[in-house]
């Protein structure tokens, strides 16, 4: 049993920080608990992690009632046959989250649990995700506004009562997405180029939305 109460960092500052082949096999965390994390000012941008690899990494009763991040930015992170089961996340604020060549292989995150996701602005140039397992996955009273992705691959995705706003993904590839339940209030979309827009199965039982606004769109090859 593992307890961090009340984990401050504040104007931290890593610069031209390396971080090699970093292989971390084998690690198990249980029943960690993080009541309060906050990393307020963290700046990371020196910080290269060329191979981070997480490989058969448990994380099993993953407690964290409050997690609050101002500031993340990440080169490249890969992780493999990573498993998350009952994770539990309440209130989770990522502001200027910077993530480049983001890989995710295996990821097993069934009974992920996330009360309220806030994200300002969210980065990414390219996220992978093959041979993931998102199963029960509840994200309610999401708000993802402003996030920029790029190349993004997503296999069998399930969002439930997710908004999301302001959200240009170029080069999606999406396969066996189900979006029962997905309400989208206040839909914009201007200037979106969707060239190479692959869907193979769309599912979606249920779709709700007040204002849909296309202005400028270039849908070229899109395949659904």
């Amino acid at each position: 049993m593992v307890v961090l109460s009340e984990v401050v960092l504040s104007e931290v500052e890593h610069v031209e920080m390396v971080l090699s082949e970093v292989v971390l096999s084998e690690v198990v965390l249980s029943e960690v608990v993080l009541p309060e994390v906050v990393l307020a000012e963290v700046d990371m941008s020196g910080v290269v992690l060329p191979e981070v690899v997480l490989s058969e990494v448990a994380m099993s009763g993953w407690s964290c009632p409050r997690w609050t991040c101002l500031r993340w930015s990440c080169l490249s992170w890969s992780l493999s046959e990573v498993v998350l089961s009952e994770v539990v996340l309440s209130e989770v604020v990522l502001s200027e989250v910077v993530l480049c060549e983001v890989v995710l292989s295996e990821l097993d995150m069934s009974r992920w649990s996330c009360l309220r996701w806030s994200c300002q602005r969210w980065s990414c140039l390219r996220w992978s995700l093959s041979g993931g397992v998102l199963s029960e996955v509840v994200l309610p009273e999401v708000d993802m506004s402003g996030v920029v992705m790029s190349e993004v691959v997503l296999s069998v995705v399930v969002l439930s009562e997710g908004v999301l706003s302001e959200v240009v993904l170029p080069e999606v590839v999406l396969a066996e997405v189900d979006m029962s339940g997905v309400v989208l209030p206040e839909v914009v979309l201007s200037e979106v180029a969707m060239s190479g827009w692959s869907c193979p199965r769309w599912t979606c039982l249920r779709w709700s939305c007040l204002s849909w606004s296309l202005s400028e769109v270039v849908l070229s090859e899109v395949v659904l």
